[in-house]
């Protein structure tokens, strides 16, 4: 078990079935840690009230490690059932972010060591219609800073209900670790999108079709 207080875990290889408990309300991110091509199997199961999280992962896995599923966790306690199938050791990992705490830190406070930066989190997967998105890049890359994703949300959120239209297509923001994704295969894929500030949105359709990310 991933119990509160405990944020990572070393599971050797093979199968591993975990229970991650998930402090209610906040946003969080469970990810498998460890070399690229080891990943057999990587499935998340929740609640009735969680919805189908496996279902409404991004569009644009590609089977590698890490491998991430970021979600809105329920005002009630609740524990996610995690399975993981490797073929070398990995680490299960889990990050949470209150999506109240927004304020940002003084700027002498940081450079004091008195505050610490915001955190990166990963973009929730849409559970609800209503959301207004789908992801349409690994899960890896769709970190941003909590501020910037409690925001996001929050508009697109409005923009469904405002125009009822298809739900928007969510691009690459940063990697995991606040990087350019890409960098953790050795080649960036943008110039920017460092620090969990910057992410690529689709544009809406002009018909009934899907909202894609296109490249130019």
């Amino acid at each position: 078990m991933l119990s509160l207080g405990v944020d990572r875990l070393a599971l050797p290889a093979g199968r591993a079935r975990v229970a991650v408990e998930l402090t209610p309300g906040t946003l969080v991110s469970v990810g498998v840690l460890g070399p690229s091509d080891a990943l057999l199997a990587f499935d998340v199961q929740g609640s009735a009230e969680l919805g189908d999280v496996r279902g409404s992962r991004s569009l644009d896995e590609d089977g590698r490690l890490p491998a991430v599923v970021s979600l809105l966790a329920p005002a009630t306690p609740m524990t996610l059932r995690v399975i993981v199938d490797t073929a070398a050791a990995v680490e299960l990992v889990r990050v949470s972010a209150d999506p109240t705490a927004l304020a940002a830190p003084a700027p002498r406070d940081l450079k004091l060591g008195k505050a610490v930066p915001r955190p990166l989190i990963g973009l929730p997967v849409p559970i609800d219609p209503w959301d207004g998105y789908v992801l349409e890049a690994p899960q890896r890359y769709l970190f941003l800073r909590v501020d910037v994703a409690v925001a996001l949300r929050a508009a697109l959120r409005q923009t469904k209900i405002r125009f009822r239209r298809n739900p928007l297509a969510m691009g690459h923001a940063s990697q995991w670790d606040g990087s350019t994704p890409g960098m953790d295969r050795g080649k960036a894929q943008h110039i920017g999108h460092r620090g969990g500030l910057e992410i690529d949105i689709g544009l809406p359709s002009s018909d009934d079709s899907p909202s894609v990310i296109t490249r130019r």
